[in-house]
């Protein structure tokens, strides 16, 4: 794995660490541990949410699915929400494969995050956040990968992959698998 400025991760709040890119495909599948639902898109699409795009789960990726995020305006987004309480002082890593291979996409600048909620006043209020993107548009599959302590505990979060087009060109990107485990 290389770190530094082949990837970038971005913790509001929590801690990052840990932050890197890489062009093979080790322990990339989800497990059944995996806090990300469908995180490899083996069922399709489901329960992932689209906005500002369309969706499809393909062929491809190391879990032999990938899900296609054709976004609509300058960005498209794919997430899910997770009703999971998780502890304060809680470390989880966050993985996510991209690619736009066979795509004209143009300049993209795509990103995979996770937002946790916290109980407040009998609603929720977000908190710690954390998003990694791999080094400018991927033409392969490369992973990006960070790491976050949580400063508070949460009573549920959402993933978000998104394709965030910066130059024209034809909409799209592939995920093939993102992951969110605790260390």
């Amino acid at each position: 794995m290389q770190s530094g400025a082949d990837a970038t991760a971005d913790a509001s709040d929590g801690a990052a660490s840990d932050v890197g890119t890489d062009t093979s495909f080790d322990a990339a599948c989800p497990s059944a541990s995996d806090l990300v639902i469908n995180g490899g898109f083996a069922t399709g699409t489901a329960p992932w949410i689209k906005y500002n795009a369309a969706i499809e789960a393909v062929p491809g990726g190391p879990c032999g699915r990938a899900l296609h995020v054709f976004d609509i305006a300058p960005y498209g987004e794919a997430s899910q929400r997770v009703n999971r309480p998780l502890a304060k002082g809680t470390k989880l890593r966050l993985r996510a494969w991209f690619s736009s291979d066979g795509l004209p996409s143009g300049e993209l600048a795509p990103s995979a995050s996770v937002s946790f909620l916290r109980s407040v006043d009998g609603g929720e209020a977000s908190s710690d956040h954390l998003s990694v993107s791999p080094p400018g548009t991927p033409t392969g599959w490369v992973e990006a990968q960070g790491t976050i302590t949580l400063t508070e505990d949460q009573t549920a979060y959402t993933v978000n992959l998104n394709t965030n087009r910066v130059h024209g060109g034809t909409p799209g990107l592939y995920f093939a698998a993102v992951s969110l485990t605790v260390e």
